[in-house]
């Protein structure tokens, strides 16, 4: 089984259908959930205040290839598909998107209490704005590597990264699907975790 929650408005209701499995076998390793979503939207106008329906698809599917115990290469397909019924909305509401992030990662574990990741992931979206004949595309590769430390005697450990290591940078569709979000550029993180 699998649990999701969403950061959705207070005024927000919505009904979701899921479906997920997951299957191991030997080396490999793999699963797939499909989740459907159908929000009622608050709208604001002047004088006047309604709803508005958001259909979500989202597919979630991911396959891992243990080589040996310290190799290991994962592929991660992410899709993700809105659209909102147009009445009562507003110009530039985004009416439309689609959106793809494909994850591939290479593992590799020392045999002491290192190891390391390196993630190469292609983001693609495609959107059209309500009143608008644009539509928008855009699709931006970005990689990420870490190195992680663990504690002995299981006590937690220590990871070092950087992330968008190219610093590119796009406008993509933020998490609601409403507004524009630039990419983050090159960051830097250092996490600390302890089993207490």
């Amino acid at each position: 089984g699998f649990s999701q929650e969403y950061d959705d408005l207070d005024s927000q209701d919505s009904r979701n259908a899921a479906l997920g499995i997951d299957f191991t076998e030997k080396q490999f390793k793999g699963g797939m959930s499909v989740l459907r979503r159908l929000i009622d939207l608050p709208v604001t106008g002047v004088g006047d205040y309604g709803s508005t329906e958001q259909v979500e698809r989202i597919l979630d599917s991911y396959v891992t290839y243990s080589f040996n115990r310290n190799l290991a290469l994962s592929l991660q397909w992410l899709h993700l598909a809105r659209k909102i019924d147009d009445t009562g909305l507003y110009f530039g509401v985004v009416r439309q998107s689609e959106q793809d992030v494909v994850p591939v990662h290479l593992d590799v574990f020392a045999d002491g209490p290192y190891s390391f990741r390196l993630t190469q992931s292609y983001f693609r979206q495609e959107f059209d704005l309500l009143g608008d004949d644009a539509r928008g595309e855009e699709s931006v590769w970005v990689t990420d590597i870490s190195m992680r430390y663990r504690f002995p005697h299981r006590l937690g450990a220590a990871s070092l990264g950087v992330n968008n290591m190219f610093d590119e940078g796009e406008e993509i569709l933020s998490a609601s699907g409403g507004t524009l979000a630039f990419y983050p550029g090159r960051f830097f993180v250092v996490a600390f975790n302890l089993n207490i």
